[in-house]
């Protein structure tokens, strides 16, 4: 962990080659499912998105615990994004856990949850699981139908 704790203190500078300082990273979590089972039994689907670039990552899970949470908030955020300032996500209880938070506070990352009566606080986040929900439903009546 120590590791994680020296990166996250270089990476907490958040300034680019040039000296300017790179645009606040803001990174929002979503969880979607109970879908119909899928190949190796998923039917959950994770969507992390960050808001600067709008850029998505999903991954497919046949069951939702701290552990593969936290695992793909490492890959599909972490790594791929850097670390974030912020992660914003709605009350899933799966987001709210020990080893989430404690990821969190390690890589001084905030964590922050959408109101359960303002979901679209999360709004770029809902705006892609409405393309993926469609692109499921379309792929699925596909496959009924053939």
């Amino acid at each position: 962990m120590s590791t994680i704790r020296k990166y996250s203190s270089v990476a907490a500078r958040r300034t680019h080659a040039n000296g300017r300082a790179l645009p606040i990273r803001l990174v929002g979590i979503n969880i979607i499912g109970s879908l119909p089972t899928g190949k190796g039994h998923t039917k959950f689907v994770v969507v992390a998105v960050d808001y600067f670039t709008k850029w998505a990552e999903v991954e497919l899970l046949a069951k939702i615990t701290e552990q593969k949470i936290t695992d793909f908030v490492w890959k599909n955020v972490i790594c791929r994004f850097k670390i974030p300032q912020t992660i914003i996500s709605d009350n899933e209880k799966q987001l709210k856990n020990k080893q989430y938070h404690g990821m969190c506070r390690n890589l001084e990352i905030r964590s922050i949850y959408s109101s359960l009566r303002h979901p679209q606080a999360n709004r770029q986040v809902e705006a892609v699981n409405k393309i993926i929900k469609h692109h499921l439903q379309t792929k699925l009546e596909k496959v009924k139908r053939a």
